[in-house]
């Protein structure tokens, strides 16, 4: 149960730096 909720939570950090990087890239 603690590794999904960790994985999960890594993939949601992840998903932030993904559009962080977007809205970079557009300015």
């Amino acid at each position: 149960m603690q590794i999904k909720f960790t994985k999960h939570a890594i993939e949601r950090m992840n998903e932030r730096l993904i559009s962080r990087k977007e809205v970079l890239s557009v300015i």
